[in-house]
């Protein structure tokens, strides 16, 4: 299994930054119930660390808020789920 997309966005009052992981298997399938961790960098440096992928094989991280400008990053540091492989 791999990452198919890693998409950022802000909330509506723009103060949290939300990371959507996309998680497919080696046929381009989602792949549901993967554990994915993740670490924050930049002016928001702290938010959630470990989601589960949904049943479109999406898990979403909302980092903490903050009135700093500037940029905000998310790295996926793994993804784990019995029986398959992070590559």
């Amino acid at each position: 299994m791999h990452v198919l997309d890693l998409a950022m966005s802000l909330d509506a009052r723009a103060s949290q930054a939300i990371a959507r992981v996309s998680v497919v298997d080696g046929l381009g399938r989602p792949v549901v119930g993967a554990s994915v961790t993740g670490v924050w960098s930049g002016v928001i440096s702290s938010g959630d660390g470990k989601r589960d992928t949904d049943s479109n094989g999406v898990a979403t991280f909302y980092s903490s808020r903050s009135r700093n400008p500037g940029e905000v990053g998310f790295c996926v540091s793994g993804i784990a789920r019995a029986g398959m492989s992070y590559d």
